[in-house]
């Protein structure tokens, strides 16, 4: 009888193996516009396209001097996300920003 169990049991968590990878797998969400310095390359873990593309529109509104998520300042806070930048290139930014198991990345850039 323990057999049968183990072997229903397997069974069991090979069927639901698919399900889990795509349930993690990462979306890409497209560029919001195709203007030069917008955010491109919108990816979302565990968020829907439209929040992860309402974060980074957010994010864009904040680029400017003094403001939240100013370029010059290595991290900032929108809406529960911490968004850290990395800095690439002559000019490119890696946006990751991230809310427990949620997360949104991004990049700026030619």
């Amino acid at each position: 009888m323990r057999t049968f169990a183990l072997l229903a049991a397997l069974a069991a968590l090979a069927l639901a193996a698919p399900a889990l990878a795509r349930a993690a797998a990462e979306k890409r969400c497209g560029d919001l516009s195709k203007a030069p310095d917008t955010a491109q390359d919108i990816r979302a873990l565990g968020v829907s396209c439209t929040t992860a593309r309402t974060l980074a529109r957010s994010h864009h509104r904040q680029l400017d001097a003094g403001e939240r998520c100013d370029l010059r300042k290595s991290s900032c806070t929108l809406s529960g996300y911490t968004c850290r930048r990395t800095f690439f290139g002559n000019s490119g930014t890696r946006v990751r920003c991230t809310n427990g198991p949620k997360r949104v990345r991004f990049f700026y850039g030619v």
